[in-house]
């Protein structure tokens, strides 16, 4: 429990699985109780809060008038839900911003009620004179503190061994015999002259020096350039330049060819247009 004085007194109240619990100063408490000359060293007293006294609720704003003050409640389903005290009658301000406290809409205070302090408690709580000194707090800190010590230090060797498994990877690559990077190196030339054989294979074929003839028309003008010529699985991408680009001849022009369909036109910020269309007939 943690509390802002060296020594404390506590109260708890559950209500459906919520913990209230109300703190105050044992030192003072002790105090006042060796001020009191008629009471024997044996005798026990009972402290309990003011808040026990009022009346439980189940969805309503209650403002009580106690012995030293005034305390205000909100309440939902018999729960209470927050709890403020003001040492005079709270002001309009101080009214909203407890209803603020327990996120409920700006309603005016309740008429005070007064506060009838009697020998029956109304709630049923735990009551007790538990100290809690600083000691006690010193004391689950630095159990706390030992625990992220260790997570700590169990992240710490798990990234040493981390750096020492890519150590040892590192030096594997490093060891490899030439005849092996010969062998990679072998394998990306393949790649990249099965790459070239195919982009130079689309272009086989009369059709496609045909449809190439028929598209030229198209890219008579000067302000025309022709970038790139993609044919693959009936779908052709035309990517070319425009200074003066006119869209709607592009697509009038495409779809008069008579072997071009579902045309796609996109404007790219760079300057670039790319023509996307399906090959109605096979090449």
């Amino acid at each position: 429990m943690i509390s802002p004085f060296d020594k404390s007194g506590y109260w708890v109240d559950w209500q459906q699985g919520k913990a209230n619990i109300w703190l105050w100063d044992q030192k003072r408490q002790d105090s006042m109780r060796q001020g009191i000359t008629e009471l024997s060293a044996t005798t026990v007293i009972e402290t309990v809060p003011e808040s026990i006294y009022t009346q439980p609720g189940s969805d309503e704003r209650q403002l009580w008038k106690s012995k030293d003050g005034f305390i205000g409640q909100f309440w939902r389903q018999d729960k209470l839900l927050g709890e403020s005290w003001w040492r005079t009658q709270p002001t309009d301000a101080d009214w909203l911003d407890f209803l603020k406290s327990v996120s409920q809409p700006p309603t005016e205070a309740p008429q005070a009620l007064d506060l009838a302090v009697t020998d029956r408690i109304r709630w049923q709580g735990s009551r007790s004179d538990f100290q809690f000194s600083i000691t006690n707090e010193r004391t689950v800190m630095a159990s706390v503190g030992s625990l992220f010590a260790l997570v700590l230090l169990f992240q710490f060797v798990g990234l040493a061994r981390i750096g020492w498994h890519n150590s040892m990877l590192k030096s594997e690559i490093q060891s490899l015999t030439p005849e092996v990077e010969q062998a990679f190196i072998l394998r990306d030339e393949y790649f990249e002259l099965r790459r070239q054989n195919l982009h130079l294979s689309s272009f086989s074929g009369r059709r496609q020096l045909e449809m190439m003839a028929d598209v030229a028309d198209l890219l008579s003008t000067e302000n025309i350039t022709l970038i790139e010529w993609k044919v693959e699985n009936n779908e052709l991408e035309i990517v070319l330049t425009d200074s003066s680009p006119d869209l709607n001849r592009y697509v009038r022009y495409l779809e008069a060819l008579g072997w071009l369909s579902d045309i796609r036109i996109d404007q790219k910020t760079n300057g670039q247009i790319v023509i996307r269309s399906e090959i109605l007939e096979s090449i």
